[in-house]
């Protein structure tokens, strides 16, 4: 017994000692693989299926006007999808930067019910005397926006919106402000 337990652990010594040896790789024959068998490839979670980033530009609301959008696409299940998103463009007709935030919730796998919720641009005031414009301010207040969406295989995104903006921030007392809006937008999977 004595003798078994020296031989142990001088093999557990002599393994320690070389280098790359303190595990050795273990190695079992089950048996040899069938000749001719096709090999099964699993392929991975499509495009759409996983989370990942998607940049796109558009026009509306959700765009800032005229502009870029930012959103991080999230699976839950694959016929339930949120994107928090962040978006930034610029009035066309007024050189005037604008921003939204929000969230989009989608319904489908590939082409999707989408519902955006949003605090975005909602309509602008300007003020003038004869004819000079003095003042142009940008009113936000929260947005939202039922609409279609399409993403690709390949991870090309197409949608289309439509929404409704209620104007709370940024206006004079006593103003209200609502404004029903169209969104277009278009872009791709960045990873």
């Amino acid at each position: 017994m004595l003798l078994f337990t020296g031989v142990g652990l001088v093999l557990i010594v002599a393994s320690l000692s070389r280098p790359g040896m303190a595990n050795p790789p273990m190695t079992a024959m089950v048996g040899a693989p069938a000749r001719n068998t096709p090999s099964v490839v699993v392929p991975g979670p499509s495009v759409y299926e996983r989370p990942g980033v998607t940049a796109s530009l558009g026009l509306g609301y959700a765009y800032g006007v005229l502009g870029g959008q930012i959103r991080y696409d999230r699976p839950l299940r694959p016929w339930l999808h949120l994107a928090p998103f962040v978006a930034g463009g610029f009035h066309y007709e007024r050189v005037v930067v604008a921003g939204a935030i929000g969230m989009s919730v989608g319904f489908g796998r590939r082409q999707r019910l989408v519902v955006d919720l949003a605090v975005a641009p909602v309509q602008w005031q300007e003020l003038n005397l004869h004819g000079t414009t003095i003042d142009f301010r940008t009113i936000y207040g929260p947005t939202v926006g039922v609409g279609y969406e399409d993403v690709s295989e390949s991870g090309v995104m197409r949608r289309i919106t439509f929404g409704y903006g209620w104007g709370m921030w940024g206006k004079g007392e006593g103003l209200f402000s609502s404004r029903l809006s169209v969104t277009f937008g278009a872009g791709g999977r960045l990873w």
